[in-house]
């Protein structure tokens, strides 16, 4: 897996209700907050805060909804959501929609103490090793 990890906006290429309602329906996984890319509460992130004045300018407004990640490609199928932020490697059908180009690029890291050097190469290094992370 790319040590680079893109965010970024997928569309449903069918998504052609947008022009009706002038809403862009955008789902936003509801197990959590991803900071600093989404918030649950609409309230803030990178994506609300590119995405938002875009699609102003473009004469629609965002709708964030809340909606369990395992419905989210389901729904963007069927014309329910318009966009989800997502990488293109975390979509489980990734040739079914259509991506944007990266609207963030981040990257992936392991820390550690000072004092308690490693050396990581490839994954065969992590091996024995104890590693903790976050959920989402």
């Amino acid at each position: 897996m790319k040590n680079l990890i893109l965010v970024v906006l997928i569309i449903c290429q069918s998504a052609l209700s947008l022009a009706d309602d002038k809403v862009i329906k955008l789902a936003i996984y509801s197990e959590g907050d991803f900071p600093p890319y989404t918030f649950k509460d609409g309230s803030a992130g990178i994506i609300i805060d590119v995405l938002r004045p875009i699609a102003y300018k473009y004469g629609y407004r965002v709708r964030q909804d809340n909606i369990p990640r395992k419905r989210v490609e389901r729904m963007m199928k069927e014309g329910d959501v318009d966009a989800v932020p997502i990488a293109k490697e975390w979509a489980a059908n990734p040739n079914d929609f259509e991506f944007t180009d990266p609207i963030v690029e981040a990257r992936d890291v392991l820390f550690h103490l000072i004092e308690v050097p490693l050396q990581f190469n490839e994954f065969s290094d992590l091996f024995g090793k104890t590693l903790g992370t976050h959920l989402g």
